[in-house]
């Protein structure tokens, strides 16, 4: 009965073919709405646009790029080991000194917030922060030894771009200057002596200061050698070495003056000398009190905490020693009682350092006794012909060591300088100049772009919507499909 009609497919269905939406049908809608889609995509561009610009307006920054090269960088150190922070390079005492040449009248006041103005930060390559990033570790903090200098305005007409890059520069020359002076000039050791420094103290006193500048002089040498191994100056060719070995033939030749004054017993203001003799006398005996208190405290803890009586031996009268006999068991209970032991030690202490004062005070009574005499003789004494004769040979002796000293200490503080100035030559550096851009928090143009994207893609959908109404109003009972 069926067999005059056609026979259709077997997945055909009129539904599904009615449904189907060719893309010449959705490019005809589009080109139907396209000045609407136009319109939207611009308004909207132009809106954020105009946010964009009003909301985040434009900053002027002109950066550099600084370089430094010194011993220590690699430990956050400076060349002198004190800790380097890359915020010294914008100290305030080396802004004064840019805001001193830089500021007019018409800006004077403008530039008081300098600091607020300027930044410094460190450069870290970007294949160290991926290296991390892989290994998934933290590892070795990276140290940098190059910082970019920012400096960034809100106006454009505040200051021009080469205005600001040459504060920038100015501030990396103040920064090394100030860093040349702080690590290259310092001077290692004092060169002259005070004034009529041979006619204003004794001999004892000429020697004690000769002693004295010469150990200070060998032990500075000593670290200058760790330090700078065997530089060599381009000048003279000396190393600290080689000053350091005259400093001990100056150490040695300062023992034979030493000798005569001392065995001579040569004074030149024998009553000044008794007098401060005195008052040191004075001091040893006030420290003597105190260690004798000192040790009769410590026994007196003894004896209260061992509950027997320690045979305290009587004290010397001459001496000024205190001491006292312990038996062989208290000693064997001291090495379980480390209390006992502290004690016992105090009072050994403090006998030994009482019996080293009473010595020194009997050495220095037979001096202000000999110095006493030899004040009462002074001008006979100093009429005969052998005691001239010992006067003017260590007066002479006193003053070649002098100059040899000075000269010395002259030749240690040329060498430390030239070391110094070695290690600090460029040691700031700029590797990239001032160079200026124009920028802003958010990009406007990315804002537009994306906004346009955005804005496009919901007028289409609006477009078909909008068409989609169209056509059914047209057609209630018809499918989203134009007539043909």
């Amino acid at each position: 009965m069926n067999e005059g009609r056609p026979t259709e497919p077997e997945n055909y269905s009129a539904d599904s073919y009615d449904d189907e939406i060719e893309l010449i049908d959705l490019l005809r809608v589009i080109w139907r709405w396209k000045v609407f889609i136009v319109i939207m995509a611009i308004f909207c561009s132009l809106a954020v646009a105009g946010y964009a610009i009003v909301k985040y307006p434009p900053k002027f920054l002109t950066e550099c790029t600084v370089e430094l090269n010194f011993y220590g960088i690699d430990k956050k150190q400076n060349p002198d080991g004190s800790r380097f922070e890359k915020e010294q390079i914008l100290a305030p005492h080396i802004l004064e000194k840019v805001m001193d040449v830089t500021q007019t009248d018409e800006k004077k006041g403008d530039l008081g917030n300098l600091r607020e103005l300027i930044a410094v930060t460190s450069i870290v390559p970007n294949s160290f922060l991926e290296d991390r990033k892989q290994d998934g570790s933290e590892g070795d903090l990276f140290v940098p030894n190059q910082f970019r200098l920012s400096f960034l305005t809100q106006t454009k007409d505040f200051l021009s771009p080469q205005k600001k890059g040459d504060i920038l520069l100015k501030i990396v020359d103040a920064y090394r200057n100030d860093f040349n002076r702080r690590f290259g000039e310092q001077p290692l050791t004092a060169v002259d002596f005070p004034a009529e420094f041979l006619a204003k103290y004794d001999y004892m006193e000429i020697v004690d200061i000769f002693r004295l500048r010469l150990n200070d002089l060998v032990a500075l040498l000593d670290d200058k050698i760790k330090t700078a191994g065997a530089f060599k100056s381009k000048k003279t060719g000396l190393t600290f070495s080689d000053i350091r070995f005259d400093v001990t033939i100056r150490d040695i030749e300062l023992a034979w003056p030493q000798a005569v004054v001392k065995s001579k017993q040569l004074t030149r203001y024998p009553g000044r000398l008794a007098d401060k003799y005195t008052h040191r006398l004075k001091k040893i005996e006030l420290a003597k009190n105190k260690k004798d208190l000192e040790a009769s405290v410590a026994v007196k803890l003894l004896q209260e905490v061992r509950r027997r009586p320690v045979d305290v031996g009587e004290v010397d009268k001459k001496k000024g020693e205190a001491g006292f006999l312990l038996d062989s068991s208290f000693v064997e209970k001291l090495k379980q009682d480390d209390y006992l032991s502290m004690l016992l030690k105090t009072a050994l202490s403090a006998g030994i350092e009482s019996a080293k004062l009473e010595a020194e005070k009997l050495d220095l009574e037979q001096e202000i006794a000999f110095l006493q005499k030899s004040a009462a003789k002074e001008d006979r004494d100093r009429r005969t012909e052998e005691t001239q004769r010992l006067f003017g040979e260590v007066e002479r002796l006193f003053a070649e060591l002098r100059d040899k000293i000075t000269s010395l200490s002259q030749q240690a503080n040329d060498l430390n300088r030239e070391h110094l100035l070695y290690i600090v030559d460029n040691a700031v550096a700029v590797v990239e100049g001032p160079k200026s851009h124009v920028i802003r928090s958010k990009n406007p143009l990315m804002m537009t772009a994306l906004s346009a994207i955005i804005a496009l893609f919901l007028a289409v959908f609006m477009a078909f919507f909008f068409d989609y109404l169209r056509v059914r109003r047209q057609n209630p009972t018809g499918r989203f499909k134009e007539p043909i």
